[in-house]
């Protein structure tokens, strides 16, 4: 299970600080229903009744940057016995998937000591952490033994968002067996659990390609977000453009930041300061001429051209980066185009 964690922390990086929490997935305490005993009892004894409970939620496109998970709850007991409290993040409501993604603190929120029923949440702060898209089943737990500490529940909650939780009992107390039993302790219902982090935002714009007049959708874009006044790259998106040059993606970033457009022979345009909010519009303007891919207009691109000049696609010495204008032919047009262009490089 560590190669699973380490795959979802894998995949996007970039600082944390110029971005806000969103509530991501909440459900919150009905403030009716009881709570279901989530507990991993370390003394003999009561192993038997060690229970970890599931719960399904729902990562859409393209995925979460999770900064906390509150789970709700209450005490009937003594956390300061807790030798853990536990969050696990898994692709399937078992036992034997666990992964254990962060510890947490329990805050216990109304006064009053064991035997009494009283509220009492898990708090994990799980910074840094990435989820792809997908569904998946949230677990929360606390490692305590039962004498002298007592028992944490998790409060359920109605209706259910996708599938009622799951309860697996390995050792089979309490009359379950070690399959996860579906619908949980004996009600379709949903454990109450809040996810925030961050949420994304779309960013769209056009592409404008100078002095090219071919088919527009089958030039990629690579787009980089940026550290402002810096090279440093925080998120990368290669794009396709629509006939009329528009573009779109979503990212997980808010904030100020640099963003860079480049394509083949184009070279490349960075926007400096470009704030990243919903809606944000980002439109760049590539100037042509740069066939060898160095981000600028030299020599090199003239004998670039020199040696593809003449060609249509199926010959030898085609290269579709030399037909600049985009008509499948390397003529005077493309020459044309070079000359006036020669000598200009791209922005960094």
């Amino acid at each position: 299970m560590k190669g699973f964690a380490l795959a979802l922390v894998g995949v996007v990086v970039f600082g944390v600080s110029t971005l806000r929490a969103d509530v991501l997935w909440d459900q919150p305490w009905d403030g009716v229903s009881r709570g279901s005993p989530a507990q991993e009892f370390t003394d003999t004894d009561n192993r038997i009744y060690s229970v970890w409970l599931f719960d399904d939620f729902t990562v859409p496109q393209p995925g979460w940057w999770i900064e906390r998970v509150t789970v709700y709850g209450s005490e009937q007991g003594t956390p300061s016995y807790n030798l853990g409290v536990l969050l696990s993040i898994s692709s399937a409501p078992r036992a034997d998937a666990i992964n254990v993604v962060a510890t947490g603190t329990e805050v216990v929120l109304e006064p009053g000591g064991a035997p009494l029923r009283r509220r009492a949440n898990l708090v994990f702060e799980v910074s840094g952490f990435y989820l792809p898209p997908g569904r998946y089943y949230l677990s929360a737990w606390v490692r305590r033994p039962f004498e002298p500490g007592g028992q944490w529940f998790w409060l359920r909650t109605s209706p259910a968002i996708g599938e009622p939780f799951y309860l697996h009992n390995p050792a089979g107390g309490w009359g379950f067996g070690g399959d996860p039993v579906g619908g949980g302790w004996f009600t379709e219902q949903d454990l109450s659990f809040t996810i925030e982090g961050r949420s994304t935002i779309t960013v769209a714009g056009t592409v404008h390609l100078e002095e090219y007049g071919g088919d527009k959708t089958v030039i990629p874009v690579t787009i980089e977000l940026r550290e402002p006044g810096s090279t440093s790259v925080l998120e990368t998106h290669v794009v396709n453009l629509d006939s009329e040059g528009r573009y779109s993606f979503q990212t997980l970033l808010q904030g100020t930041y640099d963003l860079s457009a480049k394509a083949s022979h184009w070279l490349r345009q960075t926007l400096p300061d470009v704030t990243l909010t919903a809606g944000t519009v980002v439109d760049f303007s590539l100037a042509n001429g740069d066939i060898d891919g160095d981000n600028e207009v030299t020599l090199f691109d003239f004998g670039a051209l020199v040696a593809a000049f003449g060609a249509v696609p199926g010959d030898g010495n085609w290269n579709p980066d030399a037909d600049l204008d985009g008509d499948e032919d390397v003529t005077l047009f493309d020459f044309g185009i070079l000359v006036r262009n020669f000598g200009a490089i791209g922005d960094e």
